[in-house]
């Protein structure tokens, strides 16, 4: 082989690599076409939901025009409606959906009824401009006492025997 068989090598390999890229890297190319087919499974999976969400409500249009309890249910459910023979029952909105039992609510209510009339008092006190209002009392903390202070009573001091000191 001589150099003229190795310069049309060289030149069919830079053709050959141009051409390439000129068709990886043009607006036509091979990326574009990729991304079409990205964006082809992309819409048929849109379609494919959108036959699904068709076919349920034609199911729902339907059981509305044939079946009287699907009909009732509906406005149970969207319209709170009730029938006539149903009890209603109404909850403590406060509470957060947590039951009411009536222990907690006499002590809500206690609790409550003695806010209120801390709050009134407090009022009265500020209505009345000579009188200041009255600061609650405070309990006192009890110190400590040892396990021995608190099982057995002191003896008084005249009532122990003396021991006389020898010598």
């Amino acid at each position: 082989m001589g150099w003229k068989n190795n310069a049309i090598l060289i030149t069919l390999f830079v053709v050959a690599c141009t051409l390439f890229v000129f068709l990886v890297y043009n607006e036509n190319g091979v990326k574009l076409v990729d991304a079409k087919r990205a964006e082809h499974k992309a819409v048929l999976a849109e379609n494919l939901k959108m036959e699904e969400e068709n076919a349920d409500m034609a199911r729902t249009i339907q059981r509305l025009k044939d079946d009287p309890f699907y009909v009732e249910f509906v406005a149970r459910q969207e319209y709170g409606l009730t029938g006539p023979d149903d009890l209603v029952f109404t909850f403590d909105k406060t509470r957060a959906g947590k039951p009411v039992w009536p222990e907690e609510r006499a002590a809500d209510d206690a609790r409550r009824a003695a806010e209120a009339k801390k709050l009134k008092m407090e009022h009265e006190g500020a209505a009345q401009p000579g009188k200041k209002p009255s600061k609650p009392e405070t309990a006192k903390p009890e110190k400590s006492k040892s396990a021995s202070e608190k099982t057995a009573p002191k003896k008084p001091e005249a009532d122990k025997p003396q021991k006389k000191k020898e010598t």
